[in-house]
């Protein structure tokens, strides 16, 4: 997802850790044609328990900011759910 300063790639997984998305993304580089953007860009990986049919987990890495905190986390992953759904 992009927006005009930032940059979301994600990746999902169903019953398997976030951490695994989180590598699929790094190993596959998936984030390489956005570098010379200008750009902000934040990795987040996404786990769905499809028994509890919830979103179970969700780790975010931000390749502008290495030290990003917990705290920033939940503002970027607010961001994005804003963007899918705005009343949230």
């Amino acid at each position: 997802m992009e927006t005009p300063d930032y940059v979301y790639v994600m990746e999902f997984k169903r019953d398997k850790p976030a951490s695994d998305a989180l590598e699929q993304i790094k190993d596959k580089k998936y984030y390489e044609k956005f570098l010379n953007s200008g750009k902000k860009i934040t990795l987040i990986g996404v786990n769905f328990d499809s028994e509890k049919r919830t979103l179970a987990e969700w780790v975010v890495e931000a390749l502008w900011n290495l030290s990003i905190g917990i705290g920033d986390k939940m503002k970027i992953f607010r961001r994005i759910f804003k963007l899918f759904l705005p009343a949230w």
